[in-house]
């Protein structure tokens, strides 16, 4: 599979695939490979920056990056609330499960922070025994991690009052690490590893600072001479396979793309 083909299949896996790159007019994407008009995401960020940081009109900024003046209004919001996980499109359905209101989140995030070693099942055993709210060991994992995520990106903090400072801040450190790659790129800095998979390498669920771990587990994929290649296996994922070595402080089976 080709590159190209395989970012792709990649954006639309995290709903960021852009249907109309020809809509998207920004200079950048049409000069510098590291913009992806076909990345939406990316294109969402662009568009926010160029208007929140380099202070271009409201209306030309829609126009250059082919949304309306009411879906940038609608992406700002998100953005600024949730940070870099605005920027991708959320799946259709209920959000969060019905019996987990303010008060239950609080509690099972007030019990693990007294008591990291408690497990989802004691969890919700608190949880049923002071509420009466009884949850499945799923659900228990479901809060805790979407409270981690939260926390992490940044979300629900005070914003500064400078306009520039304030959208600069408000995606974390998963923006920090993007906009390292991106001075980098407009440097001439080789970014190879950020065109094979754009802005899902910052997917807030999927993300690990600037890097990507992989796990290669071999009792269920053996290296055996002459029928099996890492470099082809990871050629699938877009990643070059002198890109990958070992890290040093985990067994041989840990592995990490170096960008």
């Amino acid at each position: 599979m080709s590159p190209t083909k395989s970012k792709r299949r990649a954006l639309q896996a995290f709903r960021a695939w852009n249907a109309h790159p020809e809509k998207v007019k920004a200079k950048l994407f049409l000069s510098d490979p590291f913009f992806d008009p076909e990345d939406k995401a990316q294109v969402k960020y662009e568009m926010l920056r160029q208007r929140e940081v380099e202070t271009a009109p409201l209306e030309a900024t829609c126009h250059e990056f082919g949304f309306t003046r009411e879906s940038y209004r609608h992406l700002h919001e998100r953005f600024r609330s949730e940070g870099m996980g605005g920027l991708f499109e959320r799946r259709r359905g209920r959000k969060r499960p019905l019996k987990v209101n303010h008060e239950v989140r609080k509690l099972l995030r007030s019990e693990h922070a007294r008591d990291p070693s408690l497990g989802p099942n004691e969890l919700a055993s608190h949880c049923r025994a002071k509420t009466g709210v009884s949850l499945s060991r799923r659900t228990v994992y479901r809060v805790l991690v979407d409270e981690g995520e939260r926390k992490k990106n940044g979300t629900g903090g005070s914003s500064s009052p400078e306009r520039v400072e304030g959208f600069l801040c408000w995606g974390g450190e998963l923006q920090e690490t993007y906009e390292r790659w991106r001075k980098a790129a407009l440097l001439g800095a080789d970014v190879d590893f950020f065109l094979h998979r754009g802005m899902t390498l910052l997917a807030p669920s999927y993300s690990e600072g600037s890097r990507r771990i992989y796990h290669v587990r071999r009792r269920r994929a053996s290296v055996r001479a002459g029928d099996f290649s890492l470099g082809a296996l990871f050629s699938q994922f877009g990643i070059e396979w002198g890109r990958l070595r070992t890290c040093p402080e985990s067994s041989s089976d840990w592995m990490e793309v170096c960008p």
